[in-house]
């Protein structure tokens, strides 16, 4: 039997180890909840009940991804705070 030895990860390894999920890039998002919008004022038509549902879970997924960087900022902050000091 094989005993292979443990690599050690550095310190910066194992922050990125622990570190929180970086969320996909809204941008899409936005650009799709805008064009929806847009799309009902120069028409000048209220927003429909499937407009309506597609914007709000489009909102939601963009306050989700908004919270998951606002963690991970925190998360990298500390983690550099406690590295200098």
């Amino acid at each position: 039997m094989i005993h292979r030895k443990k690599r050690r990860l550095s310190p910066l390894q194992k922050l990125k180890k622990r570190a929180p999920k970086i969320p996909e890039i809204n941008c899409p998002l936005i650009d799709g909840v805008l064009g929806r919008i847009e799309e009902h004022v120069k028409n000048s038509q209220p927003i429909n009940h499937r407009d309506w549902a597609y914007i709000t879970r489009r909102m939601e997924k963009i306050r989700s991804s908004n919270e998951m960087l606002r963690d991970a900022s925190q998360y990298w902050y500390d983690a550099t705070k406690d590295l200098i000091q």
